[in-house]
């Protein structure tokens, strides 16, 4: 869904220079080789030099380039979505994603939701984060997590999160 804001940034080689980087400290910093697999305390650490890395590539250049200024909260990935970044989809006509389908009294979260195509324009996307199913491996960022803001054809995906392929994600500053 295009954003109402008449000028909007294009912010998609900054995200991806920023997916390399935090693709290559995990591989190469935290996991080094898989005997033995890095243990939850080496997930920890990654995550709070990740939320460093985070600012500076990501949320500095943001807040420069939008003149706005961002909170701590934007700086955690995977909890909270960046309001100032659009997740654009411009794969194809029917591009597969997967959306959180929550059940009640299940924390642990399915991705199962009936929709699992979008086309470009469709939704209001919010960056979150890249993502790996398996935080404890070698990671490649596949995927782009998204906070759902609107959806021109379902109301129910609205505040939902989102996976969609990276390489079918381009993003605007809003």
């Amino acid at each position: 869904m295009e954003s109402s804001h008449s000028a909007s940034l294009d912010f998609t080689a900054e995200l991806f220079f920023y997916r390399e980087r935090a693709r290559g400290s995990w591989n190469s910093l935290f996991i080094g080789s898989l005997e033995p697999p890095p243990s939850f305390e080496d997930v920890e650490n990654w995550q709070r030099f990740n939320q460093v890395l985070f600012r500076r590539m990501v949320l500095a250049p943001a807040e420069r380039l939008s003149q706005r200024a961002l909170t701590w909260d934007e700086c955690l990935p995977r909890r909270t979505p960046v309001m100032v970044i659009q997740v654009g989809v411009v794969g194809p006509n029917q591009t597969p994603v997967q959306i959180e389908n929550p059940r009640p009294n299940d924390a642990t979260g399915y991705w199962d939701h009936p929709v699992s195509a979008v086309t470009k324009g469709e939704l209001d996307i919010r960056f979150v984060d890249f993502f790996d199913w398996d935080d404890r491996a070698l990671r490649d960022f596949q995927y782009v997590q998204g906070q759902i803001v609107s959806s021109r054809a379902n109301q129910e995906v609205i505040g939902r999160l989102i996976l969609i392929e990276a390489q079918y994600c381009r993003f605007q500053l809003v």
